[in-house]
């Protein structure tokens, strides 16, 4: 009984196991069928990619705002000085 619980700890030891993963009550997704099944798909997908570049935007949107008020505070005196340093300049 020893030896023959060894042997099978030793097989299960070396065994393979396969696992197969499947979601139940999905299939999988297939193409369009036809050219105008083409065109309603590309249509969708520019009107998601439009969509994201939308969502993009208004992510960026308060970013470059703030960025332009910070560039207008460091650029606005810089151009002032020279502005003044040429008419001194000529004057």
């Amino acid at each position: 009984m020893q030896s023959q619980r060894t042997l099978l700890a030793d097989q299960v030891e070396l065994s393979t196991l396969s696992v197969y993963l499947r979601p139940f009550g999905v299939s999988p997704a297939g193409g369009p069928d036809g050219f105008v099944d083409g065109l309603g798909t590309g249509w969708r997908a520019l009107v998601t990619a439009l969509g994201a570049v939308v969502v993009v935007l208004g992510v960026l949107l308060p970013w470059l705002a703030v960025a332009a008020v910070l560039a207008a505070v460091v650029l606005v005196p810089i151009r002032l000085a020279r502005r003044r340093t040429a008419v001194a300049a000529q004057g």
